[in-house]
């Protein structure tokens, strides 16, 4: 006998993000760290964005702003960080909002690190 199966519908993220930075540093080398966020919508969106204050990284860049970004497109957020600890250090945490929804992206939630060697 065959077993009937529901459709089902597979929504896709309307937003995501990327992390794109070294997996290893050098306390007091920079490196750059990019936070990418994708729009997979077929409107223009309009999201604000943060960037926390840390005690492991001395960052260059801006730390917060408001930007649109195109349907179907990506914007890249730049930060130039130096390492000031060694061992397994957490990127910095950031907050991403969507301005339509008023409600921050669950993807922004996730840790990243990053391993600093000694000078």
């Amino acid at each position: 006998s065959s077993t009937l199966i529901p459709s089902l519908t597979i929504i896709h993220p309307q937003f995501s993000t990327n992390v794109i930075a070294p997996s290893e540093g050098t306390v007091g080398l920079p490196f750059q760290c990019i936070l990418e966020i994708i729009n997979s919508t077929p409107r223009v969106e309009e999201f604000s964005f943060s960037l926390s204050d840390t005690t492991n990284f001395l960052i260059a860049g801006s730390k917060a702003s408001s930007f649109k970004i195109m349907p179907y497109h990506s914007y890249q957020f730049i930060s130039n960080m130096i390492p000031l600890k060694s061992g397994k250090i957490e990127l910095p945490s950031y907050q991403i909002a969507s301005k339509r929804f008023a409600q921050p992206l669950s993807c922004a939630r996730q840790k990243h690190f990053i391993f600093v060697t000694p000078p």
